[in-house]
C-alpha cells in the first residue's frame, strides 16, 4: 500500500485571481534563477504535509462495500477540532462554510459521533482520529458484537438457538464501525508535531469565538481514493477486463500466511490424558478486517 498523502492549508474566500504586474512577475523570476534553493515554492507556503498518516481503505463482500474512500482528486473541508459530541451541530447544521474535515480526539471516535457524521456527509468531507499514546480508559472495538454471524455455527440455517451469537456474545464491545460504509475518506493521524500544528491552526484561525470565523481559514486535503466498487464478484471480474496495455488493477483479494509450530513430545500419561482419548484444541484465524489499515500488518 502507498504513502497517501494528507496536507492542510490555510485559503481565502476570494476566488478570483488578479494577475500581478509584468514588473512583479520579472522579479519573481529572477528571484528563482539566483537564488535557487532559498525562494520558497508556494505550495510550501500553503501546505503543510503530515507524516504518519494511516487510512480507513474500501473493502467489498460478497454483497456490498464497507469502508472508506475519497473522490478521485481528493476531499478538501475546513478545519474543524470537536471538542465534544454537543459541538457537532456547528458541522452538521449551523457552520457558515461547510463542507469541514473534523479532527476527533481518540475518545471521541465512537459509533455514535461517526454515524451523525456519515448522516450529515454533504457537510463532511473528511475526518482525522488522533490516535492515542497509551492503551485506551476501556475497551474499544470496530468488530461487530458477533464476528462471523453470517457463517459457521452462528447462522440461521445451522442452529437458530445460537443464531447471531443469541447464546454467548463473543465481542460485546464491538461497535460494528469497520463493516459500515463512509462516504468521505478517514484517516488515523499519530499524535506528534504535526498534530499540534493543527490544532494551533484551528485555535487561531478557526475557532468559534462569538462570531462565525474569517477568512483565511485552514483547510485540509485528505486523499485515499481507490477504484474498487460494489462487490468482490464485479471487481474482480473487472480485474480481468483490459482496455489497455498496462491494465489497472481495481482490486486486490486480502490474504496471509498460515502461522504454525510444532511442539514437543508430552508425557501424556504424566498430564493424566490417557490413550484414545480426544483432545480439544483452541485455535483462531488471523483477522483481516481492520479500521485503518498499516503496511505490513
Amino acid at each position: 500500500m502507498s504513502t497517501l498523502p494528507v496536507v492542510f492549508s490555510a485559503f481565502s474566500q476570494t476566488r478570483k485571481m488578479d494577475f500581478p504586474s509584468i514588473k512583479w512577475t520579472i522579479n519573481l523570476l529572477v528571484c528563482c534563477l539566483f537564488v535557487g534553493v532559498g525562494c520558497n515554492s508556494v505550495d510550501k507556503k500553503i501546505y503543510v504535509h503530515l507524516n504518519y498518516t494511516v487510512p480507513c481503505v474500501r473493502l467489498l463482500n460478497a454483497s456490498h462495500q464497507i469502508g472508506c474512500q475519497s473522490s478521485m482528486s481528493g476531499d478538501v473541508g475546513v478545519l474543524h477540532v470537536l471538542e465534544s459530541e454537543e459541538n457537532l451541530d456547528w458541522v452538521l447544521n449551523t457552520g457558515p462554510n461547510p463542507p469541514y474535515t473534523v479532527i476527533l480526539e481518540s475518545h471521541l471516535f465512537t459509533r455514535s459521533i461517526m454515524m451523525k457524521l456519515k448522516n450529515g456527509a454533504r457537510r463532511v468531507s473528511g475526518v482525522a482520529v488522533v490516535a492515542l499514546k497509551a492503551n485506551p480508559a476501556g475497551p474499544f472495538s470496530p468488530h461487530t458484537t458477533c464476528p462471523n454471524e453470517n457463517t459457521g455455527v452462528y447462522t440461521e440455517k445451522y442452529d437458530p438457538a445460537m443464531a447471531h451469537c443469541n447464546v454467548t456474545m463473543w465481542n460485546p464491545e464491538g461497535n460494528g464501525l469497520s463493516y459500515e460504509e463512509f462516504d468521505f475518506p478517514i484517516f488515523s493521524l499519530k499524535d506528534d508535531n504535526d498534530t499540534q500544528v493543527i490544532r494551533q491552526c484551528y485555535f487561531d484561525h478557526n475557532r468559534f469565538n462569538g462570531s462565525g470565523p474569517q477568512y483565511p481559514l485552514c483547510a485540509m486535503q485528505l486523499y485515499s481514493h481507490m477504484s474498487a466498487v460494489t462487490d468482490t464478484a464485479t471487481c474482480m471480474r473487472r480485474n480481468d477486463i483490459n482496455f489497455s496495455i498496462s491494465p489497472e488493477m481495481v482490486c486486490d483479494p486480502l490474504g496471509d500466511y498460515n502461522v504454525w509450530a510444532a511442539t514437543k513430545p508430552l508425557n501424556n500419561t504424566a498430564k493424566g490424558h490417557k490413550m484414545g482419548e480426544s483432545v480439544v484444541i483452541a485455535a483462531a484465524r488471523v483477522s483481516t478486517v481492520f479500521f485503518f489499515y498499516v503496511k505490513g500488518i
